[in-house]
């Protein structure tokens, strides 16, 4: 992610393991402006006797950089708590003073009219006919009839504002951020 001063903060998951090693860390590198040599990585987050998983990260409208990880609890996909870390001046060397964090807490939910509302108006914009690849993608999500499911879900995040009327409180976090349970699997065209 790009920082606000022009510098690059890079970060993964590294340890003997994926979700089963407890020696999972997310760990982070950062590119100074104007430099061509990474810094050597370093620890950003370890919780201690559980694994953390894939990260994402953003900087905010005001500079603030939030890190997103799941702690994996009991060695499975399904037990994975969403976290965030935020630090309010990611400037630096090393790992970001992290100023908060929380548990982000995403209940599954039924999404799938919405979703096929949301896939025809994708839809309606692409060229017709569509190839057999993509017709068969397609057809393959209106065939599923619950998002009940774990591994049918893709979760993707988007900067609203808290007082949206149609705004779920169960999917937003106090800086405004809506994770949106989708059964719409990516589409490469």
């Amino acid at each position: 992610v790009e920082l606000p001063d022009g510098s690059f903060l890079a970060s993964w998951y590294r340890g003997s393991g994926e979700r089963k090693a407890d020696d999972v860390a997310v760990f982070g590198a950062r590119l100074p402006r104007g430099s061509q040599s990474w810094s050597d990585p370093f620890v950003m987050i370890d919780t201690p006797g559980f694994p953390d998983g894939n990260t994402a990260m953003m900087v905010d409208a005001k500079g603030s950089l939030h890190l997103f990880w799941p702690l994996v609890v009991a060695n499975t996909w399904e037990s994975c708590v969403t976290q965030q870390l935020v630090s309010l001046d990611p400037i630096g060397t090393g790992s970001p003073k992290w100023d908060r964090k929380e548990c982000l807490w995403l209940k599954p939910d039924d999404f799938s009219a919405e979703a096929n509302s949301k896939l025809d108006a994708l839809l309606d914009t692409l060229p017709k006919p569509l190839s057999k690849e993509l017709q068969g993608k397609v057809d393959e999500v209106r065939g599923r009839r619950s998002m009940r499911y774990a591994d049918d879900l893709a979760i993707s995040s988007f900067k609203g504002s808290a007082g949206r009327p149609d705004a779920n409180p169960r999917s937003c976090n106090q800086d405004g951020f809506y994770f949106l349970f989708t059964r719409i699997p990516t589409l490469f065209l």
